[in-house]
C-alpha cells in the first residue's frame, strides 16, 4: 500500500530540508578548500627561500646540525609514520584510502612503526585493523589551527627521535587534484641524510655568486632546518585539509544528486496520488448525479 498524500508531502518537505543542509555544507566545503589552498600557495615562495638558504649553509659545512641521518644504522632504527586524516565524516573513502596504503607499507616492512595519527576516523580504522596508535591529534578546522598542530607533531617527533631512536619519519596524506578529487601520497620527512643534503645543495643559486652567511654555524643551520621541517609539515597538513574538504564537496554533490532524484520520484508519486483522488471524487459526483437522475 502506497503512502498517503499527507505522508508524501512530509517526505517531500524532509527532502527539501535535507537538500538545504547539503547545499550549505557544499558552500562551506568550497570556502574551506579556498582558504587551505591559499595557505599552501602562500608558503611556496617562503619554502623555496628556506631551501635556498639551507643549500648555501650546507655547501659550507660537512655535517648536518640536526636530525643527521645515519644511513648505516637506519635499517635497525624505529620508523615513525604520520597519518593525516579527518575527524568528521561525509568524506567518502578519504580515510580508508590512507589506512589501506599504510597497512600495505607496514606489511612490507620488518619494523613495527610508531603511528602518529591526525583525525579520529583514521585512528578508529587503524585500531580496528590491529595497529596500535602512539598518539592521536585533532584535525585542524581552520588555517589558524594548523601551526599549533605542526608544533605538537614536531615536538613529538623530536622526543621520539631523542628517547626512542626514531630514525625515519614518513607522512601519509591525501592531496587535492581538483575541487572534487584527491589522491593519497606519502613523503619522507626524516632522516636528513646525505641524499637529502645532496638534493638541497644541487639547487642552483639564482645569481652568479654564492652569498656568504653571517654566523653560518650550527645554530643558524639548526634554525633553518627547524624552519624547513615546520614548513614541510605545515604544507602537508594544509594540503590534507584541502583534500578533506574536496572529498566532502564531492560527497555533498553526490548526495544532492540523489536527493534531487528522490525528489522527482516523490513529486511524480504525489501528483499521481493527487490525480487519483481527484478522479475518485469526480467519479463519485458523476455516480451520484446519475443515481438522482
Amino acid at each position: 500500500m502506497g503512502d498517503s498524500l499527507a505522508a508524501l508531502r512530509r517526505r517531500i518537505k524532509n527532502a527539501e530540508d535535507l537538500r538545504a543542509v547539503v547545499k550549505t555544507m557544499k558552500a562551506m566545503s568550497a570556502a574551506s578548500i579556498t582558504q587551505f589552498e591559499q595557505a599552501v600557495d602562500s608558503l611556496q615562495d617562503y619554502c623555496e627561500t628556506v631551501e635556498l638558504a639551507l643549500s648555501v649553509s650546507l655547501r659550507n659545512t660537512e655535517a648536518v646540525a640536526t636530525f643527521e641521518g645515519q644511513d648505516n644504522h637506519l635499517a635497525e632504527r624505529c620508523c615513525g609514520l604520520v597519518l593525516l586524516g579527518s575527524d568528521q565524516g561525509m568524506v567518502g573513502q578519504f580515510n580508508e584510502h590512507i589506512v589501506d596504503v599504510v597497512a600495505a607499507d607496514i606489511a612490507k616492512s620488518s619494523r613495527r612503526p610508531k603511528l602518529w595519527v591526525v583525525g579520529e576516523r583514521v585512528h578508529a580504522r587503524l585500531e580496528n585493523a590491529g595497529h596500535q596508535v602512539e598518539r592521536l591529534f585533532p584535525t585542524p578546522q581552520s588555517v589558524e589551527a594548523i601551526a599549533p598542530l605542526v608544533s605538537d607533531l614536531l615536538f613529538e617527533i623530536e622526543t621520539q627521535h631523542t628517547s626512542h631512536g626514531v630514525g625515519e619519519v614518513k607522512i601519509y596524506r591525501n592531496a587535492p587534484l581538483t575541487r572534487a578529487n584527491y589522491e593519497t601520497k606519502s613523503a619522507r620527512l626524516l632522516p636528513l641524510d646525505r641524499s637529502w643534503r645532496d638534493g638541497l645543495t644541487s639547487i642552483p643559486w639564482p645569481e652568479t655568486e654564492l652569498p656568504e652567511m653571517i654566523d653560518g654555524g650550527a645554530a643558524s643551520q639548526g634554525a633553518l632546518i627547524s624552519e624547513y621541517l615546520f614548513v614541510s609539515l605545515y604544507q602537508a597538513c594544509a594540503a590534507s585539509c584541502a583534500a578533506e574538504n574536496s572529498a566532502r564537496l564531492a560527497a555533498m554533490q553526490r548526495a544532492e544528486k540523489n536527493i534531487d532524484d528522490q525528489r522527482r520520484v516523490l513529486d511524480l508519486e504525489h501528483n499521481h496520488k493527487r490525480q487519483s483522488m481527484i478522479d475518485e471524487e469526480l467519479f463519485d459526483l458523476i455516480s451520484g448525479f446519475e443515481a438522482l437522475s
